[in-house]
């Protein structure tokens, strides 16, 4: 399917959600259908790749400026050689374009096999993509857990209350990626405080406890056994 092809799709899937209100993408923010759209084929083109291991196609579609490129296109060729990968339809929300710039966020499911031992696995994966406009094409910056960006927020947040709120917004994003998310934080920042009254207020205690045992949790989170020194 040419890109041309695949851009008239999409802009005429973001021409019929305009034409119905309620159908509309209200966390799309100072953007054009035709920048959403491009920004959209670039998604697909991505984990189209990424299916087929492709690993050339993927970096293709990233900035050679991205401090990230190296370390990713590392941990790529890792993952492309020990599983075999497949993903679903992905759906994308929050899109932001300004100033050459761009975001979004993308849930997809991605279905692992181990090439070793065959062992299957399946997840539910919300990813950040962050965009820069190189030309007149868009070229991926980052690509990361939306769980980090969680972290750092609830890492920043200046009361608990603060930190509740984040947490209601972010239901979906309670397991095993923002622990470790913030675990990563704690070992930046001397606390993290959230404390067991934050995730039971907002019916999250039984996701947290799929993830970790709860002391562990709260361990993690409040930071208060020198997880810095341990960095």
């Amino acid at each position: 399917m040419s890109f041309a092809f695949r851009m008239s799709l999409c802009l005429l899937t973001l021409g019929l959600n305009f034409s119905a209100p309620a159908l509309a993408l209200p966390q799309s923010t100072s953007s054009t259908p035709f920048e959403e759209a491009s920004l959209r084929v670039v998604v697909e083109e991505y984990f189209s790749a990424y299916g087929k291991k492709d690993l050339a196609g993927v970096v293709a579609l990233w900035s050679e400026r991205s401090p990230s490129l190296a370390t990713y296109k590392r941990s790529l060729e890792q993952r492309f050689a020990s599983e075999d990968l497949s993903f679903g339809r992905s759906a994308i929300s929050r899109v932001k374009v300004e100033s050459g710039r761009a975001s979004l966020r993308v849930t997809i499911a991605l279905t692992s096999i181990n090439r070793k031992n065959q062992q299957k696995s399946e997840q539910r994966l919300v990813r950040i993509f962050e965009f820069i406009r190189e030309g007149q094409q868009w070229k991926i910056w980052r690509y990361a857990p939306a769980a980090e960006d969680l972290a750092r927020a609830l890492a920043k947040a200046d009361n608990e209350a603060e930190r509740a709120g984040l947490l209601a917004e972010e239901k979906e994003l309670v397991g095993v990626e923002l622990g470790r998310a913030l675990l990563a934080q704690g070992r930046q920042l001397p606390s993290v405080p959230i404390s067991l009254e934050t995730l039971s207020s907002n019916s999250l205690m039984s996701r947290a406890k799929e993830a970790f045992n709860v002391s562990r949790l709260v361990i993690i989170i409040e930071a208060r056994e020198s997880i810095a020194s341990k960095g």
